[in-house]
C-alpha cells in the first residue's frame, strides 16, 4: 500500500484550523472584487459590441465617416454609462437589502 506523506505547513501562511472566520472573510472579500471585474468586463464588452455594430450599420449604409464615428462614440458612451449605472445600483441594492435583513433580524 502505497502511503502518502502529509502535506508540510507553511508558517507565513494562514492556518486553516486557527482563524476560518478570517479566512473567510478574506474569500467573500475577493469574491466581490472579482465579481465587481466580471461585471465591469462585460459592459466594456458589449460597449464595444455596440459601437462596432454601429459603425459597421453606418459603413453598410454608406453615410460619411464622421455621422458613423458619432454614432458610434455616442452608441457607445450611452452604453458605458448606462452599464455603470447598472453595476452602481445593484451594488447599492444589494448593499440596502443586507442593512435591511440585519435590521430585521434585531
Amino acid at each position: 500500500m502505497i502511503r502518502l506523506a502529509s502535506r508540510p505547513r507553511h508558517q507565513d501562511g494562514p492556518d486553516m484550523d486557527e482563524r476560518p472566520d478570517q479566512i473567510e472573510g478574506m474569500v467573500a472579500e475577493r469574491a466581490a472584487a472579482e465579481a465587481f471585474r466580471w461585471r465591469f468586463r462585460l459592459i466594456v464588452t458589449e460597449t464595444l459590441m455596440i459601437a462596432i455594430l454601429v459603425a459597421l450599420a453606418g459603413s453598410i449604409l454608406h453615410k460619411p465617416f464622421l455621422v458613423i464615428a458619432r454614432a458610434a462614440i455616442g452608441m457607445a458612451a450611452a452604453c458605458l454609462a448606462s452599464g455603470m449605472l447598472l453595476i452602481g445600483l445593484s451594488g447599492l441594492g444589494s448593499h440596502c437589502m443586507a442593512a435591511l435583513g440585519k435590521w430585521w433580524r434585531r
